[in-house]
């Protein structure tokens, strides 16, 4: 086994408060998200949600973005897939896009690189989720409450919900 990154490799460099690492595999990337509270620096509060993503074969970052919210929370959940990224924070579920960008590096030599681009967000997602996958082309949320909805991941519209009618667990 090989190391990719230390926790180290998350300290943010005006010695904030890093929380909250997650860290999602898939089939070309890792993925590390933190977050970073000092809420009190800001009026209003907010916490930064850091995103690194590092391509699995070469291990070094191919993609990062800083996503900042104008609130204080306590956790999150996120998940990868080899073209999308979705981000639940409270109740709002943000989905991202892997857009391949190449860029020159030297003379003949191009470097594939991924922005991580915004697609839209849903400001609320009902009941408390508990579970969030990604399958091809739709993505799924499962509550406390024994919901399961199936969701269309190019236009956040909800195709399905079922009731299992038990709490949905990882």
């Amino acid at each position: 086994m090989e190391v990719v990154a230390a926790v180290r490799d998350f300290e943010h460099s005006e010695d904030y408060n890093v929380t909250d690492l997650e860290v999602e595999i898939c089939g070309s990337f890792i993925l590390a998200c933190h977050t970073v509270k000092d809420s009190y620096l800001y009026d209003p509060p907010q916490t930064e949600v850091i995103v690194t993503l590092y391509d699995k074969m070469i291990c070094q970052v191919v993609g990062a973005k800083r996503i900042t919210v104008e609130e204080v929370f306590w956790s999150f959940k996120v998940v990868l897939s080899d073209l999308y990224l979705v981000l639940l924070i409270r109740s709002r579920l943000s989905v991202y896009e892997l857009k391949e960008r190449r860029v020159p590096k030297y003379n003949d030599l191009w470097v594939d690189r991924r922005d991580i681009q915004s697609l839209y967000t849903i400001k609320k997602i009902s009941g408390i989720v508990t579970v969030i996958k990604i399958r091809e082309e739709t993505f799924l949320t499962g509550d406390i409450g024994g919901k399961v909805k199936v969701w269309d991941i190019k236009t956040g519209s909800k195709l399905r919900t079922l009731d299992i009618g038990s709490a949905v667990q990882d």
